[in-house]
């Protein structure tokens, strides 16, 4: 008549729920400080000594699409449209675009 309780599924659970808050609070931390963050630098890399293309080149082509990064908040620079952007050129085979968190926006190109 009486059931007994599963006590190890209920503490499994809870520990998947603890998980999971913990996870959506840190990842707020992380939204909170993306938006205070600012651009302090932009690197590109650029392998190999046969380039089809300059840095000064990319830094024009960043410069018409997006403006001056350096000082801009990380928020509101789109490293997707510069990726597209850098990729629609055709002397640009790939482009990898990221910002870490200290502000410093790379671009990697080949």
């Amino acid at each position: 008549m009486f059931k007994r309780i599963n006590w190890s599924a209920i503490f499994t659970g809870f520990a998947w729920l603890i998980s999971l808050a913990g996870l959506v609070v840190l990842l707020s931390f992380i939204n909170v400080k993306k938006q205070t963050v600012k651009c302090t630098n932009v690197k590109i890399l650029i392998p190999g000594a046969d380039n089809f293309i300059e840095r000064e080149e990319v830094d024009q082509i960043l410069r018409e699409d997006q403006g001056v990064l350096i000082g801009r908040s990380l928020e509101k620079i789109n490293i997707h449209q510069i990726e597209k952007k850098l990729q629609a050129n055709p002397y640009i085979g790939f482009a990898k675009v990221y910002v870490d968190m200290d502000g410093v926006l790379h671009i990697e190109i080949k």
